[in-house]
């Protein structure tokens, strides 16, 4: 009868152990889950009222003002027009055109190593460099800084000494 009982009471303790380990799992063990899993998970198992998406209504944009879409909405090249406190003025020597869309200006009054910068051209002021302005002219032009802190050119004109 001993034997039967310490036999029984160590069964009883391996398998109250083997739970044991089994429940106290570490959250690093446990394999996570794709959230479209859990949110699938989550729907089925508590009923939520449905939530309405509001829609904001998008302007019309033609197809040029569209340069990369991530698959939401449209990314488009012009930007709000800057207040007026946030639009600067300065002055330099014209580089030249790096591709459609940007330029290279030398800054005065900026040591050479650091004078040069590269600015985003608005369409306007493209058309007027076009016509008007070569390399190595000095001009004078009006910019904002958008959203990435770089600079975006929205008038330029040729100096005449």
């Amino acid at each position: 009868m001993k034997i039967k009982f310490k036999v029984t009471f160590i069964l009883i303790l391996a398998l109250s152990l083997v739970i044991f380990t089994a429940c106290s799992q570490n959250e690093e063990d446990v394999p996570e889950e794709p959230e479209e899993n859990i949110e699938n998970t989550n729907s089925e198992e508590e009923e939520e009222e449905p939530v309405e998406e509001v829609e904001e209504p998008q302007e019309s944009e033609s197809s040029d003002d569209e340069e990369i879409s991530n698959g939401d909405e449209p990314v488009s090249s012009e930007t709000e027009e800057p207040d007026e406190e946030e639009i600067k003025i300065d002055s330099g020597t014209y580089v030249g055109l790096i591709d459609s869309n940007h330029i290279e200006i030398k800054i005065s009054g900026v040591p050479e190593e650091i004078g040069s910068k590269v600015f985003v051209v608005e369409e306007d002021a493209k058309s007027i460099i076009e016509k008007e302005i070569v390399t190595e002219d000095q001009v004078k032009f009006e910019y904002y800084l958008n959203e990435d802190d770089v600079g975006v050119i929205i008038d330029i004109e040729k100096i005449v000494n």
